[in-house]
């Protein structure tokens, strides 16, 4: 007599129930008809009883390998089990990375659309709109091209605060204090400054850094702050960084203040290659400062300036 096949000889006791199924958005209909029913597995043997689909396909190999004594291992269970249900660091995983790119995008669409002004479109306002603003710089020194922002920010809004700041990584010849005695002294000759423009002085929080330009506008409740640039092509590198730096700084160090609009204003034509740069290299080589530096400080920028080695920008 021929031998019976191998599957056929095995008892019913040595078949092996495979784990029941657990419950699975993703899984098909039928399925999850099957596993949410009390005696599912029978259920899901009923529906495909008769049937070509993979289950019986299934049970045979469960079959075989009970009989061969190849037992699933644990590590093939709990692979088996977390294909069919979603677990908690998957959503954890999913809400991290949708709230950085929503973060990125964020950030991305502020910098883009800063608004970049002329000095003859903020000029044509005849009427300011009482709003106060911001205007940040180093102030290393004080130059013509300066007062020109200061001049069309005040004919525009009304009211400007000159913040001068200071970054301790750099080096410079004149202090912080000393630096905005200048654009004080500024202010008080020019009769459309004086009284419009106030002067604040950055206080230092760390070895490294003074306070940031953000904490002292959520201070005074202002939302605007100018830049002042000579060109975008040749500024945007350093303007996009403090830009990136006011837009997150607010949220994670404020925490969760809110963040400073930034809006460009662009030199004119005839003041795109003036620079603080520059004013200090021409006071080294002894050279005038007359139209470059406000004839008030022009004896007061030599006094702090004539020595050589400056290298802040």
């Amino acid at each position: 007599r021929e031998e019976a096949p191998l599957l056929s000889r095995v008892r019913p006791a040595t078949r092996r129930r495979l784990p029941p199924r657990r419950f699975s958005v993703s899984a098909p209909p039928r399925r999850r008809l099957c596993c949410i029913t009390a005696g599912g597995r029978s259920l899901q043997n009923k529906f495909h009883r008769g049937s070509t689909s993979h289950t019986p396909l299934r049970k045979r190999d469960a079959r075989a390998r009970a009989a061969m004594g190849d037992q699933p291992s644990k590590a093939e269970l709990e692979r088996e089990a977390l294909a069919q249900v979603d677990t908690w660091e998957e959503f954890v995983i999913l809400g991290v990375c949708t709230s950085v790119a929503l973060a990125v995008l964020w950030v991305l669409f502020r910098v883009e659309s800063a608004p970049k002004l002329t000095l003859d479109y903020c000029l044509n306002y005849k009427q300011p709109d009482g709003e106060t603003v911001l205007f940040a710089g180093s102030w290393n020194p004080p130059h013509e091209g300066h007062m020109d922002i200061l001049r069309a920010l005040v004919g525009r809004h009304g009211k400007v605060v000159a913040w001068v700041g200071e970054n301790r990584a750099k080096k410079y010849t004149a202090t912080a204090a000393q630096r905005a005695a200048l654009v004080r002294a500024v202010v008080d000759a020019d009769p459309k400054l004086r009284g419009k423009v106030e002067v604040v002085l950055a206080e230092p929080r760390t070895y490294w850094s003074s306070d940031f330009v953000w904490r002292t506008m959520y201070k005074r409740g202002i939302d605007i702050m100018y830049r002042g640039i000579r060109s975008w092509d040749r500024d945007w590198p350093a303007e996009t960084f403090n830009h990136v730096m006011n837009l997150a700084g607010p949220k994670l160090f404020g925490p969760l203040q809110r963040s400073p609009y930034t809006r460009y204003v662009l030199a004119g034509e005839d003041r795109c290659d003036l620079s603080s740069t520059k004013i200090r290299a021409l006071v080294a080589d002894g050279q005038s400062l007359a139209g470059l530096v406000p004839r008030a400080i022009q004896a007061d920028v030599r006094d702090l300036y004539a020595s050589k080695g400056d290298k802040a920008a």
